[in-house]
């Protein structure tokens, strides 16, 4: 048990370095594309090993205040969804004449309070998606500590979140229609697994040749999900790093507009 527990940490720690590596690399690749210079890996790969850490120390500290945050909403919203969901309530537990109008009361207001639930989560996704990522770019970009990269990127969504929130929908809307698109192919991949597996088993019962045959089949399908997974992340990455361009350059140019 404790060579498992070590093994684990192990690979939780690898895979932070790897992902937060790689998230900053990709963030100075697209930034040296924008500008119209051509990045090598050596260069990328060492900017986003400067920052993994305060990378990794951004989201720590985003994920800990929208985790409190969303603990008091639920909180909250289960007070309030209580408060006006009891009159219907009521009328139901009576059995009387009012009865249809109680179950009427529960249905329509718990379908509008699933609806202000589902545009709550929404908010709260577009807003910590912009924040995080625009501080992650102030802060392999413009080389800002850990704090002063998430006051930048609160500063930058809130005077440009209308553009942020609309990407955000975007790459939401988009994601939704690749995962769509992809679930057949998965599917089918996932078969091309099970059917040869559940073949060995039937004709030899053994979970030994069956296990060797359906291992490499298994290795190769999610190797496939990972590299279609990779493709979206980094699309993902490289439109909001243009983004944040696009958008810090609209700020910087305000004072001489004015």
């Amino acid at each position: 048990a404790l060579l498992i527990f070590v093994a684990v940490l192990i690979l939780m720690v690898v895979g932070a370095i790897v992902r937060y590596t790689s998230e900053g690399a990709l963030v100075a690749a697209v930034d040296d594309l924008d500008g119209g210079r051509k990045p090598t890996f050596r260069e990328t790969i060492s900017r986003g090993w400067k920052r993994f850490l305060r990378l990794l120390a951004q989201d720590l500290i985003i994920g800990l205040v929208v985790g409190i945050a969303a603990m008091l909403l639920v909180l909250v919203y289960a007070i309030v969804a209580g408060l006006l969901l009891a009159p219907g309530i009521v009328m139901i537990a009576n059995n009387g004449g009012a009865r249809g109008l109680g179950i009427a009361w529960v249905v329509l207001l718990g379908l509008i309070l699933g609806l202000i639930l589902i545009l709550l989560i929404a908010a709260i996704g577009a807003i910590t998606t912009a924040v995080q990522v625009y501080a992650q770019r102030a802060s392999v970009l413009q080389l800002e500590g850990v704090f002063d990269a998430l006051g930048s990127g609160l500063r930058l969504f809130r005077a440009r979140w209308r553009q942020s929130v609309s990407m955000w929908l975007w790459l939401a809307l988009l994601s939704l229609v690749i995962g769509l698109a992809i679930a057949p192919v998965a599917l089918l991949l996932l078969a091309l697994v099970a059917v040869p597996s559940a073949g060995v088993y039937v004709m030899s019962r053994s979970s030994l040749l069956t296990g060797i045959v359906a291992a490499p089949l298994f290795v190769v399908f999610v190797l496939a999900m990972l590299w279609i997974g990779g493709l979206l992340t980094a699309f993902r990455s490289a439109v909001w790093t243009l983004t944040y361009n696009e958008l810090l350059a609209e700020e910087e140019t305000l004072p001489a507009r004015a």
